[in-house]
């Protein structure tokens, strides 16, 4: 029995016991077997049961519940072979081979992963070969490339569709051209329906989309209707589609899925499925948008499915949707209308499955190093809730109007610094207007003191909000706005003038300096607000929008308090009181501070820490110290060598966008006093109010289309800028047109109002938006409000250039400024529209570990990079969705079950596979399979032995530089070179090698990593002094195990949270020829020996004795009993026979 150095046993029985009987467990587990167990406990005992059906070949499969199985079970034979014995390729109803239309789009690449899963065969139909190789089609001799363009004639398209027995259409337009709506989605789709029909292809199954039929059933005025309609008329060229397929006599099914998202499936919710025209998008509806591979789920099922035959399914998604049970899926008490997919969401949500062999050797280093780091989301995503129709309108106020207090009380009270001037004026002439007791220097450079309080506010709070979190941030940022708006509130009761502007400039400053906190803070807390919340999350965009236009709610109102003001004092008139002046600027200052003390007790009582912010920080900092090894301001640095494009493109454009924006509001009472110049200041405070109102309308439309994926984020921002270039380059050119006529200033007032129009509803709401969202979460609001205050610098070029031109010039400099928004927008801005915040900080842990051409996931898709991350960095070279959700897969492997924590106990204290020669790739998956088990504490500590096939492997230290001979020409020859995450450098493993693999917890044992490696080291020596070879160890500078100047072992382990893997290499009767390619272990001027060649005459060890000598040498160094036998070659099948 083997024990640990505390004399506690590392479990029941011996290992002798376990080498007698390796397939009886424990009796006090029986009971706790899963099914599978209990069967083959029966069938030792004499009683038989019914074996379970074997798994089809590609069936998708829990990585670790396979290799721990297979191991427990004594199966590792398929495994070793590199396939399992399943069911023979193909579906039901004779369907082997499968035709897909669209396979490279979103959906389509989804539909032929999930059709190779089911053991389909996979003809894609695709218009660019370059992009399907690029996705891996090429890489699978069960996927052929086809060209196929739905455009041409359905004779040009029969030879692609022509030896597959179904098709599936995954085809639709996209881009603005008007003609592809009719080409693609109805001609395109006909074209393909005649093709089947001429290839011989019975069976047609057609992705097409929710209300098709819309005015046939009373939806004609549904505004999703309308709205999606508005485009060329899409959706009745899908139904065109549809009944033409109805009509051609194939064996059809139409699946119309909601809205279409790229998120997991468990990230928008589980599948609901309703017969023909029972879902409109609406709220009342019971789910909305559906995740793409559900979609790629459906159509792959409805292949099999009896039920789907001649029928139209439409399906949508919902966290509140039960799941749905096989034995009711196609039961015949349901509506001849209403289908349910058998197993759907289970294959939706493993459609990235795979045994470890379908992942790059190379990538699993970096996979297990990001594993315990890099989550999708360890924070619970807030399920919907069912709501009435006006509660649901409530929560969704709630949602932006409460966290958009600090952006109204920010622009409420800083805009009225300025609105307020004039009353200001009238109450302290001496400081305004004659300057004989306030330096007029001073009066002018206010407005710079209180923008720099801003902008030093930004990058302060923007850092210290990613340290303390977004609740304290925001906390400690509302307490500073408080205690500003309640001194600027009292500040008009100081009666000498020289006090009071010194004490006015010192309580403007203050509050800026906590209005600058809010930016950052603000719209990081919104965005991740949004993506943990799973009614919101697809509205992203919308909710961070929604909760900036707190700034226009704060303006409007601002102006609206004012006149009321006004109006009650009787400042209507062109002369103002001093004491009505005063009162109006005080009672308007309270009513700020009034909103700002409800806003500090909502943040202090209600505000919750943001949920991505908790999971990814800790994150973050994990990977930082533990797998980089460096220093916690290594991440800003990291993030800033990555992302110093998307730097300069939402600090420049805000720059820019501030320039235009801020100038135009400090010139605003310029321009209105231009347009009416005998107007007073209350019919002036009137046009303000308007002006605020068309500005508000802006933002609210700018929610509206900011998550539309055919608008977006950088298309907004770009027609914005351009549409402001426009605008104020009218008014520059034509200024002494319009201002010569009352006909001219009206038009002249339309322009000046249109262009904050399209302020808001382009780069003031993108500019705030965008940068919440490009960046990690780690450094966001950082990053945030370092843009922002780049922002503050173009309001203060504007505050002091405009005091020094001309009229007509400052709208000169607003065009350009549009200009060089528009151009910052196209070459630097990626879009986000539709990417989840979790998968930009998988890509950001990806670089932080310096393995960042391992990540393929969506975050570096081409729709959501910049022109110079495509055309300079090239990042889409690695986007590959096929290879990233095998990634996800191994990354993201959901915990132990119960039942897969009792079949790891089954591990043995010895485990010996060294009959066979086992790839090196199989191994490297065995031991993860054993170091999660250990980890969980599901596993003994156990020695691996094993005998490799031959391979090179690189280690942390080592390089293509250590080779002699080309790692391609030795792939040529049959030798596979593995980068692999163990210390050291490059060597050599294969037949004639004893390999050990310690899978031990070393905190349990009380030993650290330098102890460990020598205790290996120990552990050789001894072997080899067993057998008559007189080794030693611990050899300063040179580690391994030397026979004078000759190495006979090697050592290199990694030691991740406490579990030891990889291990030391005992050369017993090994080719040392091999070791001719490299230079092994980084010991140029040494030779590699072995324990044959050392012996001399003598005849060469078996190595079933140097494996005993071993096991007792572990035992004996690391305090175990040592076991009188190891287990366990009968876990392995016979060699096969020679040939």
């Amino acid at each position: 029995m083997l024990l640990r150095p505390d004399g506690t046993s590392l479990r029941p029985g011996s290992v002798a016991a376990a080498r007698r009987c390796p397939a009886v467990a424990r009796p006090a587990a029986a009971a706790r077997r899963p099914p599978h167990a209990q069967r083959r406990a029966a069938a030792a005992a004499g009683h038989h049961h019914p074996p379970p059906p074997p798994p089809p070949a590609e069936a998708a499969l829990d990585r670790r519940a396979l290799l721990l199985g297979l191991l427990a079970s004594g199966q590792l034979a398929p495994l070793l072979a590199g396939r399992g014995a399943g069911a023979a390729e193909g579906g039901s109803g004779g369907i082997t081979t499968v035709f897909v239309a669209g396979a490279t789009g979103n959906t389509g690449r989804r539909v032929v992963q999930q059709l190779r899963a089911a053991g389909y065969r996979v003809r894609a139909g695709v218009r660019d070969v370059k992009k399907a190789q690029s996705l891996g089609f090429g890489l699978d001799g069960g996927i052929e490339i086809v060209p196929a363009d739905v455009t041409q004639p359905s004779s040009a398209l029969e030879p692609a569709i022509r030896g597959a027995q179904a098709v599936i259409c995954a085809t639709g337009y996209s881009g603005f051209n008007p003609t592809a709506v009719y080409t693609v989605d109805e001609d395109g789709t006909k074209h393909l329906v005649d093709a089947a029909r001429a290839a011989g292809a019975g069976r047609f199954v057609l992705l097409s989309s929710l209300l098709t039929n819309a005015r046939d059933v009373g939806q004609g005025n549904n505004p999703n209707y309308k709205f999606l309609n508005l485009f060329g008329g899409v959706l009745d060229h899908k139904l065109a589609a549809e009944r033409y397929l109805r009509a051609s006599g194939l064996d059809w099914t139409v699946v119309r899925p909601g809205g279409l998202s790229s998120e997991p499936p468990e990230a928008v919710g589980r599948l609901v499925v309703r017969g023909e025209d029972q879902l409109f998008g609406l709220d009342t509806d019971v789910g909305r948008a559906v995740s793409r591979d559900t979609v790629a789920a459906v159509l792959v099922a409805a292949l099999s499915q009896r039920g789907a035959s001649g029928k139209v399914v439409e399906i949508v998604a919902s966290p509140d949707a039960p799941e749905l049970p096989q034995e009711r899926c196609c039961s015949s008490d349901r509506a001849a209308g209403d289908i349910f997919i058998a197993s759907v969401m289970s294959r939706a949500s493993t459609t990235s499955a795979l045994s470890v062999e379908h992942v790059d050797v190379a990538d699993i280093h970096t996979l297990r190093r990001l594993s315990s780091t890099t989550t999708t989301q360890r924070y619970t995503v807030q399920p919907k809730r069912r709501r009435n129709a006006l509660l649901g309108l409530w929560h969704w106020y709630i949602s932006w109007a409460i966290p958009g207090l600090g952006m109204f009380s920010e622009a409420y009270i800083i805009f009225s610094l300025g609105l307020t001037k004039p009353l200001q004026s009238a109450q302290f002439p001496e400081c305004f207007t004659t300057h004989s007791a306030c330096p007029e220097q001073l009066t002018h450079v206010q407005n710079y003191i209180q923008i720099c309080g801003i902008a030093v506010g930004m990058l302060f709070f923007g850092a210290l909000g990613d340290i303390i979190g977004r609740r304290w941030g925001s906390r400690v940022v509302a307490s500073i706005m408080l205690t500003g708006s309640i001194l600027l509130t009292f500040s008009p009761l100081i009666p000498n003038p020289a006090t009071f502007l010194n004490f006015y400039i010192f309580a403007a400053t203050w509050y800026g300096f906590g209005v600058g906190g809010e930016y950052p803070m603000a719209s990081a807390s919104a965005a991740e607000r949004s993506q943990s919340d799973a009614s919101l999350r697809h509205r992203r965009g919308e909710q961070v929008v929604l909760t900036f236009s707190g700034q226009g709610m704060g303006n409007l109102v601002n102006g609206c308090v004012i006149l009321i003001c006004m109006a009650m004092f009787g400042l209507t008139g062109s002369k103002l009181d001093p004491t009505a002046s005063r009162n109006v600027v005080m009672i308007q200052f309270a009513v700020g501070a009034a909103v700002s003390l409800f806003m500090v007790l909502w943040r202090y009582f209600k505000l919750k820490e943001s949920k991505v912010w908790e999971s990814e920080h800790e994150d973050f900092d994990e990977l930082t110290t533990k797998v980089a090894h460096k220093s916690k301001r290594y991440e800003t640095v990291n993030a800033i060598r990555h992302f110093w494009p998307r730097l300069v493109a939402t600090s420049l454009a805000w720059v820019v966008n501030d320039l235009a924006f801020y100038g135009n509001k400090l010139f605003q009472s310029t321009f209105i006093a231009l347009l009416y110049p005998n107007a007073t200041q209350f019919e002036r405070m009137q046009w303000t109010v308007l002006n605020s109102t068309v500005s508000l309308a802006g933002y609210f439309c700018a929610a509206a289309l900011v998550d539309k994926p055919w608008y977006g984020r950088c298309r907004m921002q770009s027609i914005g800028f351009i549409m402001m270039f426009v605008l104020f380059i009218i008014c520059a050119a034509a200024f002494p047109i319009l201002t010569a006529s009352a006909s001219g200033l009206r038009a002249f007032q339309f322009l000046y109002f249109f262009s904050s129009f399209w302020n808001q509803f382009g780069p003031n709401c993108t500019t705030w938006l965008v940068a919440a969202e490009v960046y990690p979460t780690d450094v966001r609001a950082t990053f945030q409000g370092f843009s922002a205050a780049m922002g503050k610098v173009g309001a203060i070029v504007a505050d002091v250039a405009f005091s020094y031109v001309t009229q007509r010039t400052t709208f000169y400099m607003s065009a350009a400024s549009g200009l060089i928004g528009w151009a910052v927008t196209w070459a630097f801005l990626p879009d986000t529209t539709g990417l989840s915040l979790d998968e930009l900080d998988r890509m950001a842990k990806y670089m932080l570990a310096g393995e960042f051409e391992h990540y393929h996931g969506e975050a570096i898709n081409p729709r959501h990079l910049s022109t110079y991350e495509k055309w300079v960095l090239k990042w889409h070279r690695h986007y590959d969705p096929v290879m990233d959700g095998r990634h996800r897969k191994v990354q993201f492997a959901p915990a132990m079950t119960a039942v897969e924590e009792e079949v790891a106990r089954a591990a043995k204290d010895v485990v010996t596979l060294t009959a066979q020669l086992l790839p090196y790739v199989r191994g490297l998956a065995l031991q993860e399979a054993l170091v999660a088990a250990r980890r969980a504490g599901a596993a003994p500590d156990t020695l691996l032995l094993v005998q490799h096939a031959p391979v090179f492997t690189i280690g942390k230290r080592g390089s293509e530089a250590d080779f002699f001979t080309h790692p391609e020409a030795l792939r040529r020859r049959g030798v596979d070179v593995v980068v692999v995450p163990r210390g050291g450098e490059t060597t050599y493993h294969g037949p004639g090698q004893l390999v050990a693999y310690p899978i031990f917890g070393l905190r349990g044992l009380g030993l650290g990593a330098r102890a460990f490696v020598e205790g290996l080291e120990d552990a050789m020596v001894l072997t080899a002094g067993c057998l008559g070879v007189q080794a030693r160890g611990r050899v300063p500078g040179k580690p391994g195990v030397w026979v004078g100047d000759r190495k006979l072992g090697a050592v290199g382990v990694r030691i991740a949270h406490g579990v030891s893997s990889h291990g030391l290499a005992l050369n017993v009767a090994t080719p040392l020829e091999r070791y001719r390619d490299i230079v092994p272990c980084g010991t140029p001027d040494k030779e590699v020996t072995s324990l044959a060649r050392e012996l001399g005459a003598a005849p060469p060890p078996a190595l079933e004795a140097v494996e005993a000598a071993l096991v007792r040498s572990v035992a004996r160094v690391f305090g175990f009993d040592a076991p009188r036998a190891t287990a366990a070659d009968q876990l392995l099948p016979p060699p096969p026979p020679a040939r």
